[in-house]
């Protein structure tokens, strides 16, 4: 529902060895998300880019999810300080 009042997640700090953090409603998940239709075991993965030194958020993790990230119609995209996403209701801030 568009009406929905955005939850308020507990902060959680990762650095770049952690290489990949996923998100999700599987309890094998980095940063659990409530247990809600539309939202994917897997939804969607945070993975650091040694190369180009960034960390970029993409759909799902190894195969892209069930219910779908918009990236802004790329499969993954670069992640900057004070993006704010959502998903389904839980917002999400990166601080890098």
């Amino acid at each position: 529902s568009l009406n929905k009042k955005p939850t308020i997640a507990s902060k959680s700090l990762y650095n770049k060895e952690k290489k990949k953090i996923i998100i999700g409603r599987d309890n094998q998940c980095d940063i659990i998300l409530p247990k809600e239709k539309g939202i994917s075991r897997f939804q969607c993965s945070f993975e650091f880019d040694e190369k180009n030194n960034n960390w970029t958020l993409s759909d799902g993790n190894k195969k892209e999810s069930m219910n779908g990230t918009w990236l802004l119609a790329l499969r993954s995209f670069p992640i900057y300080n004070g993006m704010i996403f959502e998903i389904l209701g839980s917002r999400i801030k990166c601080s890098l």
